[in-house]
């Protein structure tokens, strides 16, 4: 697990480095609009992170520009929806159920990033 979490954090911060504040910011910046937060929000569905290393994530990208619904929306996503893990919970719950708490958490997600947005303008 060490190793995960080694290349993970490696290979965001590779990201974060490379990647320029105008690119960030063209995508999930306060200009790119609810393309932007649904953009992050289909992001953190995939990727499979822990909170723990989410959250220096998420302020580094706010720092480098990012919208703050498109971030909460990234770490709200990355918590409670987990596409990665669909199969493993297919098996142990049925595929309806994890159809619903996937779908449910991810517009909740999003009403979250909004309201933060809202929140913390």
């Amino acid at each position: 697990m060490a190793l995960l979490m080694l290349s993970t954090i490696w290979t965001i911060g590779f990201l974060l480095v490379f990647l320029p504040p105008e690119i960030i910011s063209r995508f999930i910046g306060p200009e790119s609009g609810i393309e932007g937060v649904i953009l992050a929000a289909l992001f953190g569905s995939v990727v499979l992170i822990q909170a723990f290393i989410a959250f220096p994530i998420a302020g580094s990208l706010l720092r480098q520009g990012a919208n703050v619904s498109a971030v909460a929306a990234f770490v709200t996503t990355l918590v409670m929806v987990g596409i990665l893990t669909a199969p493993m919970e297919i098996k142990c719950f049925g595929r309806r159920y994890v159809f619903w708490r996937n779908f449910l958490s991810f517009v909740f997600a999003l009403l979250i990033a909004v309201v933060m947005g809202i929140v913390l303008r």
